[in-house]
Parts: C-alpha cells; sequence; structure tokens
C-alpha cells in the first residue's frame, strides 16, 4: 500500500526532503541502477493550464513550474525517467485551454504520447480575473467587486469553467485511445484570502465562497472521469481555506514562489501514479 503523502513545516528545505523521503519510502523496489542496461522506457508528462503552472520570469524568478519538479519525483518514486511537456501559458481560462487542446495541433500530438497529464486551470475565470463574466465583467479589471459576486452569478461561471474543463478531459481521454494515462486535476489556491493587497479590502467571505465553489467543480469533473483531484486549496489556505498563503506565493501574492511549486508537486504525488502503477 502507498503511504500517504504529508509535508510538514513550509520551508524549501522541508519540501524537498519530504518530497524525497516519501518517494524512497513509497516503492523502494522501482529504482533502477544507472548501470542498468534494460532501464525503464522514458515516461511523458504534458502539464495544460495556466500562469500557475508555468511561471513566468517576472513572475517567479528562478522558479520552473511544478510540472518539473513533479517529474523529477516521479523519477525518484520509480526509477523511470520522466519527460516533460510544459504545454500551460499565461493568463488563460478554461475557454482557451478548451480550444488548444481542440485545434493545437502540436499539443494534440504531444497529449495523445503522454503517459501523465496534469491540469491546473480555473484561476483566470473567477469573476476577479474574467473580464466577460456575468458578475461585474471588465469591470473587474481595476479591482474585485465583491458585493455583485452573487451566488447565482458566482455558480454561472462556476458551471462554464466545468463545462470546459469536463470537455478538456474529454479531448485528453480520447487522445489517449484507452492506454493507462495518469491523468491528475488541481484545484487552485486563494490568492486573496487575508491578503493585504487585495482591493478592495473586505471581500475574504466572498472570495471562499468563489473558490469553495470553483473547487467543488473541478473535483466533480475528475470524479466524473474518474481521475484524482489534488487539493491545492487546502494545502496553501489550510484545511479551512482561511489561511493566507504567504509562505507559498511569490510578491504578487498570486503566483506559486519554488516552495509552492514543490508543494503542488507534493500535493500530487500524494494521489498516486494509477494505472500506471
Amino acid at each position: 500500500m502507498r503511504r500517504p503523502f504529508r509535508l510538514a513545516k513550509p520551508t524549501l528545505t522541508g519540501l524537498v526532503a519530504a518530497l524525497l523521503a516519501w518517494a524512497t519510502a513509497a516503492s523502494p523496489a522501482t529504482a533502477s541502477s544507472a548501470g542498468d542496461a534494460s532501464a525503464p522506457r522514458a515516461w511523458r508528462l504534458v502539464a495544460l493550464g495556466d500562469s500557475l503552472a508555468m511561471p513566468r520570469p517576472w513572475d517567479c524568478t528562478g522558479c520552473i513550474g511544478y510540472p518539473a519538479y513533479y517529474g523529477s519525483a516521479i523519477t525518484a518514486l520509480t526509477g523511470r525517467p520522466v519527460d516533460v511537456v510544459n504545454a500551460a501559458a499565461p493568463d488563460i481560462g478554461s475557454r482557451d485551454l478548451l480550444a488548444s487542446v481542440r485545434h493545437d495541433r502540436a499539443l494534440r500530438r504531444a497529449i495523445a504520447g503522454a503517459d501523465v497529464v496534469t491540469v491546473t486551470i480555473g484561476h483566470n475565470d473567477t469573476p476577479w480575473v474574467s473580464s466577460d463574466d456575468p458578475c461585474d465583467g471588465s469591470d473587474s479589471d481595476e479591482q474585485a467587486n465583491w458585493d455583485r459576486y452573487t451566488h447565482a452569478c458566482v455558480a454561472r461561471t462556476a458551471d462554464r469553467m466545468r463545462r470546459n474543463l469536463d470537455a478538456v478531459l474529454d479531448e485528453v481521454t480520447a487522445l489517449r485511445t484507452g492506454r493507462p494515462t495518469a491523468i491528475r486535476v488541481t484545484t487552485f489556491h486563494n490568492d486573496t484570502m487575508k491578503d493585504p493587497l487585495a482591493y478592495p479590502p473586505g471581500g475574504d467571505a466572498v472570495s471562499k465562497a468563489v473558490v469553495d465553489t470553483y473547487s467543488r467543480a473541478i473535483c466533480a469533473v475528475a470524479a466524473r472521469h474518474d481521475v484524482p483531484c489534488a487539493d491545492v486549496y487546502h494545502a496553501f489556505n489550510g484545511p479551512r481555506g482561511t489561511t493566507f498563503d504567504l509562505p507559498y506565493v511569490v510578491d504578487d501574492h498570486v503566483h506559486p514562489n519554488v516552495t509552492g511549486q514543490l508543494l503542488i508537486a507534493g500535493v500530487l504525488l500524494g494521489t498516486g501514479l494509477d494505472p500506471l502503477q
């Protein structure tokens, strides 16, 4: 039985040690020696999503993105090389991702050859980021409009994201044509919770309701496709979703720092590698 992955203190050293320790303890017999002539075939990991998975240099100096850390951890766990294709892109929402997965031929070829696929999407669909949502539309470009993020409106935006994500996973599944594939979907953190930079202030309860709604929608889609949902939200914001995620984000208080990227990789590792193993 695979041991559950646990992270203790939010320090870079501790996270690296925890990742490697869990990987070693989980399946020590799978590692192959450097001189093994029958080295296993490399797996391909394709990461889909937004800038939470593909940080730009000005978002996070020195960050390489959680997919690279996740791939390295899989190698440590299995002894199998992992080729990482980070196809995530900044500033995209679920509709943009679906369009790429449906129409980008190079991306479709990469997915067709993938053994592991991760999907991180939805943050840019939230009403305080999106400029075409039915809550406040382009009015959110300058500031959040907490009083306009009603339950009914947020439910509409979350349902739109849910349908897009569902279609993305349909495409991924079809491209893999029944071959064993470790598909993993992640939730996203609440980057406004107790954040002194959030403007205007006073939106904690509303932002929590929004991210709660989106997280449930994301994990419902994952469950429908029988794939694990990696709970990045509560890893960053605590078990109740009420903690400021400062230890895990860069100065913009949005994009994960190296510690946050490692944390996401750790949460993904905690889902195992079924059906590959």
